[in-house]
């Protein structure tokens, strides 16, 4: 799911793009990752902090002039309401919240711990976690990037193991943790 998103990610042009990301520790973490990793592909970006994603969001970005929308620690919940307002844009979800629906839609790319079948995915990885390993796969140097999405992955109250491990020893290795 990942390399699909990074190779989706490379054929975009060069308007800006819209980020939507929610309003908690996980959220705010994974708009940090993914507006560093935007600004260092030298994407221009918008982005914006919501408590919940609704109708009225969707309505009012449906009328904004952006061909892309990237969602981060949100949007999986409203698949049927993103596909019907923002059919007509490429929409990124980097998520790690239960899906609505498992239905593909065309103009959707998302990244979700669900769709591979992990099982308790939303407690094994953040939202931040899931977007700093798109980042790390766009660019290895996003690496430095990895104690963002420990962040996120405490304020989600998270353990340290598989995914979130790899992550931890990316930080570590980064010179970003030191584990004692």
């Amino acid at each position: 799911l990942i390399e699909k998103a990074v190779n989706e990610f490379k054929n975009l042009d060069d308007k800006p793009i819209r980020i939507i990301s929610h309003l908690d520790s996980d959220g705010l973490t994974a708009a940090s990752i993914i507006s560093k990793t935007l600004f260092r592909e030298n994407k221009k970006f918008v982005l914006s902090v919501v408590k919940q994603l609704n109708e009225n969001i969707l309505n009012e970005l449906s009328l904004e002039n952006y061909n892309t929308i990237i969602f981060t620690d949100l949007g999986s919940g409203y698949l049927t309401l993103i596909s019907k307002y923002l059919f007509n844009k490429k929409i990124f979800i980097f998520d790690h919240h239960n899906p609505e629906n498992s239905k593909n839609y065309e103009n959707i790319i998302q990244v979700n711990p669900h769709l591979s079948l992990i099982h308790e995915a939303s407690n094994k990885i953040s939202g931040a976690g899931i977007v700093y390993l798109f980042a790390k796969t766009l660019n290895q140097a996003n690496m430095d990037l990895s104690y963002l999405a420990l962040i996120g992955a405490t304020g989600d109250i998270q353990n340290f193991e598989n995914l979130n491990k790899e992550i931890l020893d990316d930080a570590i290795s980064q010179g970003k943790v030191l584990v004692k």
